[in-house]
């Protein structure tokens, strides 16, 4: 029978339909055991079209468990008429595996009986495929939010529960099994009203995603929220944020008691880029912006280096860097100057924070302004040193009287006597009595600071006996001194000044433990003894002071040398005395021991090491005489403002037999090197009424450059003209004998 257009037209469609959708059709004659394929089912099963295909033959393309499957299908159908809908796995030469859908339905006659079977063949591959990485990627989502630390759980449109994690167990202290399906407002009421709701409601109204932090009473917990919209209500993901909150808050109370410590504190972070003292301040307190006459973003653009400046000592501050970048606690004392030119003082201590990646990450930097505090230390020790003088005051005294007295009276018999001898001993002893006075002058100077500092190799024996007279003039009368001072043992190096400061300091300590009177021995000793951790014996000249006073409690031995530790009243005593005792002698190499028993009193012990060269010059007594001595001529310019002393140095000099012209001051000088000039020799003082000596000395040098220069002074200047002396200058301390203007003005001619 002819096929009409329209039947035609919907044949095309359906073959069309076919070919887009990859579906074939097929036919099983059960009588004949013959199948029928479609041309796109051929096309699936890479057959062409002549090829004859029976049951066997098409069930051979399915893999083995599907073709299992098929055939049991197929047997029920042909059987009973059950229809099938399967997904089987099919294998072609070509293509190899693929995913096909095979639908069957019972063919039945006339009479009912099942002829035959027709179906579908779809290939499915790309659709089972796509289903299989959906289902595996929410079966990994799943996974995710079940097994992820941070809490989660899906609200549906009617608030309640359609997934909780694992997670939010602990965190919300409920088993996900209780939540599912119950309404979130109704298992926690105490949200209503707070941050949670009105967000939750913010992003189901909004579609917007919403974050927050928000404090949850019931469980006094901290959570940070993140809400997100989802296709069935509110996402929600959560983390508890408790500690962390905290140790924000402790960080916040850290960096206030910080902000208000009374010193300096800034935190310099290290990235690695650039050593610590050239990285820019990350913060700084209060404080350390008042110390530092800087404003905190002045201070924030700063490097350490920046802030220290040219002044301070660079070798300190490269130590002090380097020990905080070792992971090393650091400290260092620094002066330095403010923008003002103000200069300051500070000890500093640094310590590093270790970060995650065990290397240093911060150091913290205190900076304490002790600029004052060392002020008001010094003015303590001139003002204890000053004390010690007017106790000292009223026993020099009396030796200066003493002295001039036996320089007046062996004056005024020289004028009465006529025999030489005698007048030549009365001679000596005034000269002796006058060197007495300067030795006696040079110990006041040495005690207040102002000699001149001088390590020198010296007798103990000799120094301790030279210092005797003025200890004793310290000590009241019902206080015995004894001194042994054992002259000869093995010379140490001393500074002299320093020296006497420290014994002095021992008798007065001595002195405050008497106060009832009592005993105070001193003695120089030959000692062999084992300094600190050394294993070898080292042999020693040790000064000892001991008295029979009251005793230190064993408790104090070793704090009675920390600074400022006093057993005295307020403003009795600085405490400074015994911590320098031991700083001087340490740092001369030796070091010092205390004994003492309450009741039993005290013995203070300084060792000194032997000096490894003795370069002491042999002392020999020059024979004294009114005969001149060897001498070359000369022309001398002195320079004296006291005409007296002018007049005692001009016959000095003559009678050395130098040719002396005398001025009074530097203008008087001038006129007479213009006028009566040249002067091999100038004498002068320096200080003086309008131009200086050294000034003085320092301008006529310029016009006669060979000039021979002696300064002379009656305070210890040494030091502050070391810069001018040379081998055709000197200094003099006043007053100066015959011998020794005589010697120095040889050197000059040997120059």
């Amino acid at each position: 029978m002819p096929i009409s257009d329209p039947e035609r037209t919907d044949i095309q469609l359906l073959e069309l339909a076919s070919e887009v959708s990859r579906t074939g059709a097929w036919y099983y004659d059960i009588l004949n055991d013959r199948v029928t394929w479609s041309r796109v089912t051929r096309q699936l099963f890479e057959q062409d079209e002549d090829v004859e295909i029976d049951l066997d033959t098409a069930l051979a393309f399915y893999r083995p468990e599907s073709r299992k499957r098929l055939t049991d299908a197929v047997e029920r159908c042909i059987s009973d008429g059950t229809s099938f809908d399967l997904n089987l796995e099919v294998e072609t030469p070509g293509r190899g595996t693929f995913v096909a859908r095979s639908v069957g339905r019972a063919q039945r006659d006339e009479t009912g009986r099942i002829v035959g079977m027709a179906g579908s063949f779809q290939d499915i591959t790309a659709m089972v495929r796509a289903e299989q990485r959906r289902e595996a990627a929410e079966a990994e989502l799943e996974f995710v939010m079940r097994t992820m630390s941070d809490g989660f759980f899906l609200l549906d449109k009617e608030w309640r529960f359609s997934f909780v994690n694992a997670a939010s167990q602990q965190l919300l202290q409920r088993q996900p099994a209780e939540l599912i399906g119950r309404n979130v407002w109704a298992e926690f009421p105490d949200a209503l009203g707070t941050s949670f709701e009105s967000n939750y409601r913010l992003v189901r109204e909004t579609g917007q995603s919403s974050s927050f932090v928000e404090y949850f009473e019931p469980l006094q917990t901290w959570f940070e929220v993140n809400a997100h919209p989802a296709q069935m209500g509110v996402a929600v993901h959560f983390r508890d944020i408790t500690a962390r909150v905290a140790e924000r808050e402790q960080l916040q109370l850290f960096l206030t008691a910080v902000e208000h410590q009374p010193v300096g504190v800034m935190i310099v972070p290290l990235d690695g880029t650039a050593p610590l003292l050239d990285q820019p301040i990350g913060y700084a307190n209060e404080a350390m912006t008042q110390s530092s006459r800087r404003t905190r973003r002045q201070l924030s653009g700063l490097t350490l280096r920046a802030l220290l400046g040219d002044a301070a000592d660079a070798d300190a501050a490269a130590r002090f860097a380097s020990a905080i970048e070792r992971g090393q606690t650091a400290r260092e004392s620094f002066k330095t100057r403010t923008p003002a030119g103000k200069n300051q003082v500070y000890d500093a201590t640094g310590a590093p924070i270790i970060g995650a990646t065990g290397s240093v990450s911060h150091a913290v930097v205190i900076m304490d302004d002790v600029t004052e505090r060392r002020q008001a230390e010094a003015e303590v020790r001139r003002t204890e040193r000053l004390a010690l003088l007017g106790q000292l005051a009223g026993g020099v005294s009396h030796d200066f009287n003493n002295l001039l007295a036996v320089i007046m009276g062996n004056i005024e018999l020289m004028g009465l006597t006529r025999d030489p001898a005698e007048a030549e001993q009365l001679r000596t002893e005034a000269v002796d009595a006058v060197l007495r006075g300067k030795t006696l002058n040079e110990s006041l100077l040495a005690f207040a600071g102002r000699a001149t500092i001088e390590p020198r190799t010296e007798d103990l024996g000799e120094f301790i006996g030279a210092l005797q007279p003025l200890l004793r003039r310290t000590l009241p009368s019902n206080i015995e001194l004894i001194v042994d001072s054992r002259p000869g043992l093995p010379p140490v190096v001393l500074d002299r000044a320093m020296a006497e400061s420290c014994v002095l300091n021992l008798v007065i300590n001595a002195r405050e433990a008497l106060p009832e009177g009592g005993r105070i021995e001193i003695a120089v000793e030959d000692r062999t003894a084992r300094h600190g951790f050394e294993d070898t014996m080292q042999r020693w000249t040790v000064l000892v002071v001991r008295d029979n006073g009251k005793g230190i409690p064993a408790e104090l031995h070793e704090a009675v040398f920390d600074p400022f530790f006093t057993t005295r009243g307020v403003g009795e005593g600085s405490g400074l005395g015994l911590s320098r005792v031991r700083g001087y002698v340490e740092q001369t190499g030796g070091f010092v021991t205390l004994e003492s028993a309450v009741g039993k009193g005290t013995a203070v012990s300084l060792y000194f090491p032997i000096a490894t060269v003795d370069d002491r010059a042999p002392m020999s007594k020059r024979q004294t005489s009114n005969a001149p001595l060897p001498r070359p001529r000369g022309r001398v310019l002195l320079v004296d403002d006291t005409k007296a002393v002018a007049r005692v140095s001009s016959r000095l000099l003559e009678s050395l037999g130098y040719e002396v012209r005398v001025a009074h001051n530097g203008d008087e000088a001038t006129a007479l090197f213009d006028r009566e000039g040249p002067f091999e020799y100038l004498l002068t003082d320096i200080v003086m009424p309008g131009e200086a000596g050294n000034a003085l000395a320092a301008r006529l040098r310029k016009r006669a450059p060979r000039l021979g220069v002696i300064l002379m002074s009656g305070y210890p200047q040494r030091a502050e003209f070391s810069s001018m002396l040379d081998d055709r200058t000197i200094f003099l301390d006043k007053p100066v004998s015959r011998d020794r203007l005589a010697d120095a003005l040889q050197s000059l001619n040997a120059g």
